[in-house]
C-alpha cells in the first residue's frame, strides 16, 4: 500500500504530493487529467523501464519517490535481499537524461532488484484485466489454488531448475570432451607426420 507518493517533473507533471494513508482514495478527472499519468509513475516506481522520454520538457530531472507499507511481506522480502527486515520502505526513482538512478531507504538499488522486492505488494487493475482470465498462464495458476497444488508446484520448480542446471552441466563436460579429443587427434596427427619424416636427432 502506498502511504505517500511524490512527483516531480514527469511529463506534464510539475509537481505532486499526495498523502494516501487515510481512508478509501479516488481520483476523478476528465480525459487528459492525468489519472493516467499517476497510474504510468506507480507503475515506474514499481521497477517498470523507462527513461529520459519521461522528463518534463524544460526541466534537468524528473523524480517520483514514495513510502510503501507492505507488512510481514515486505519485511521477509528485504530480510531474504539483504536488508534490514521492516514493513515500510521508502523508494526513490530520478530520471535524467544521461543515467537514471533508483534508491531503496537511501540505498542504490537496481531496477530488477526494485521489481522484486515491491512484486505483488500493490495491485494494479483496469476495466480491461479480466482479459487475463484468458491467459493459458493465468488459468494454470488459479487451477493449481484451486487443487492446492502451490506447494507441490514450488517443488517441482526447484527440481526442475536443479535438473536443468545439470543438464547444463551435462552438456559444458561434453563439450570440453569433445574439444580434448580433437585435441589429442590433432596432436597423434602431427606425431604421425613427424615419425614419417624420420629427422635425424
Amino acid at each position: 500500500m502506498i502511504l505517500e507518493l511524490k512527483i516531480s517533473n514527469l511529463v506534464l507533471i510539475e509537481n505532486v504530493h499526495l498523502d494516501l494513508d487515510k481512508g478509501f482514495v479516488v481520483f476523478t478527472g476528465e480525459t487528459g487529467a492525468g489519472k493516467s499519468l499517476l497510474i504510468k509513475a506507480v507503475k515506474l516506481l514499481l521497477g517498470e523501464k523507462g527513461g529520459a522520454n519521461y522528463i518534463r520538457p524544460g526541466a534537468k530531472e524528473g523524480e517520483i519517490e514514495a513510502i510503501v507499507w507492505g507488512g510481514e511481506k515486505l519485511s521477509q522480502k528485504l530480510q531474504e535481499a539483504g536488508y534490514s527486515p521492516q514493513e515500510e520502505i521508502h523508494i526513490r526513482r530520478i530520471f535524467s537524461p544521461n543515467r537514471q538512478k533508483v534508491y531503496i531507504n537511501g540505498s542504490p538499488v537496481t531496477l530488477t532488484e526494485l521489481s522484486k522486492l515491491t512484486k505483488d505488494l500493490i495491485l494494479l487493475t483496469s476495466q480491461h484485466e479480466f482479459y487475463t482470465l484468458l491467459s493459458s498462464e493465468k488459468q494454470l495458476e488459479f487451477l493449481d489454488h484451486f487443487l492446492e497444488l502451490t506447494p507441490y508446484l514450488k517443488e517441482y520448480q526447484e527440481l526442475y531448475y536443479k535438473y536443468k542446471s545439470l543438464v547444463s552441466q551435462i552438456k559444458e563436460l561434453e563439450e570440453k570432451i569433445t574439444s580434448s579429443q580433437l585435441k589429442k587427434d590433432f596432436l597423434l596427427f602431427q606425431i604421425r607426420e613427424i615419425e614419417e619424416l624420420k629427422p635425424d636427432p
